[in-house]
């Protein structure tokens, strides 16, 4: 579909943007993606060399850029592909999901020959409807990303130092792991080793306490953290982290390349998504905070599928820069980076995204888009 669109191939057909590319490109730039991000994407002047997880990132989340230059029609019908693979890649999936999901999924391939033609109606097209079947079964497609292999295939590799015989050095190195392996549970085994196997296995050390700490101090005063805490000596920073976590203020990220400042955080027993203005600890007992703006009236995510059916997606938000408040939040309360856009100029897009630190890596993305 990125071919079609902006390929001069296709500049006299009805879908092509071509001649939008470089405004595209600009608007691209504006797309804040975390930290955590596997691969951040290159200029799309590049479209062509982008590798898997660039179309991921530029489908699931830089979608938006489309809005005002994509014919309606057929951004319509992009918004249903992105729909459903936000859903599939969600870390729940309900069972009356994957019924939304088929429906999106038929949608899809029903109108994509009506809109493209038969001529590009290719076989990873037809492919799409069978996504809900596959989650159905499998589960989350991420669950089943080959970067995992290819992350243990990459250290079985760099394990091997030999000039010959590599299968059976690589061999004695698994025998190797797997005897450490069995040794996790002794209370005796090295701390550093521990954790370098865990790392190696892909495996999560659950632990009691989560480590917060703020860092990189910045002489700038927020005055309404000043009003807040009238009678305390307050220490202000760019930079936070809890657990493995990393957060930044929005000012201090502005002008880096990854974008930490947007969160998702819990509030009042509710999920909020803003913008970290001010990070700031109190000198007297230690104690870190967020100042964290965020919308007071958003608009869900919506699509509409066959038979104008509308369906909406409460995980991606959008919202006016102007309405807008500023809330408290302690470190415990926040759950995760998420991604947020500038690209509508009036509105800034909130993404609630429960996968970065997994890259989904399918041919899908290489050529669907």
């Amino acid at each position: 579909m990125l071919s079609l669109w902006l390929s001069p191939k296709y500049r006299s057909k009805p879908w092509s943007i071509h001649q939008h590319i470089e405004e595209l490109a600009q608007l691209f730039k504006q797309v804040r993606l975390p930290s955590t991000t596997t691969r951040i994407p290159r200029t799309l002047m590049d479209y062509p060399k982008f590798k898997a997880n660039e179309l991921r990132v530029l489908l699931l989340f830089g979608y938006v850029i489309f809005s005002n230059i994509l014919p309606n029609a057929f951004y319509n019908h992009l918004l249903q592909l992105v729909c459903l693979l936000h859903l599939a890649e969600n870390r729940r999936i309900p069972t009356h999901n994957i019924m939304i999901m088929q429906s999106l999924g038929e949608s899809f391939v029903v109108e994509f020959p009506l809109l493209y033609t038969e001529r590009h109606y290719v076989q990873v097209v037809h492919s799409v409807v069978h996504i809900a079947a596959t989650v159905r079964d499998f589960g989350p497609l991420t669950h089943y990303t080959t970067f995992n292999f290819e992350d243990q295939l990459g250290f079985l590799t760099r394990t091997c130092k030999s000039t010959r015989r590599h299968a059976q050095e690589m061999i004695s190195n698994l025998q190797l792991l797997q005897c450490a392996y069995e040794h996790l549970s002794d209370s005796t085994i090295n701390t550093s080793f521990k954790e370098n196997l865990l790392s190696i296995a892909n495996i999560k050390q659950h632990k009691d306490t989560i480590r917060v700490r703020a860092y990189r101090r910045t002489l700038k005063v927020n005055q309404y953290a000043e009003i807040l805490f009238p009678q305390c000596q307050l220490v202000f920073f760019n930079r936070l982290q809890i657990g493995n976590l990393k957060l930044s203020t929005s000012p201090s990220a502005a002008d880096a390349l990854a974008d930490d400042s947007t969160i998702l955080f819990r509030s009042h027993n509710d999920l909020s998504m803003g913008r970290i203005q001010s990070i700031f600890t109190l000198i007297e007992t230690k104690v870190t905070f967020l100042l964290v703006d965020y919308p007071t009236a958003f608009e869900d995510f919506n699509c509409f599928v066959r038979n104008d059916d509308e369906f909406k997606y409460s995980s991606i938000q959008s919202c006016l820069k102007k309405d807008s408040t500023t809330c408290l939040v302690e470190p415990g309360n926040v759950i995760e980076n998420v991604f947020t856009t500038n690209a509508l100029m009036e509105n800034a897009i909130l993404f609630a995204f429960r996968t970065w630190s997994i890259a989904l890596k399918s041919d899908l993305f290489n050529y669907c888009f």
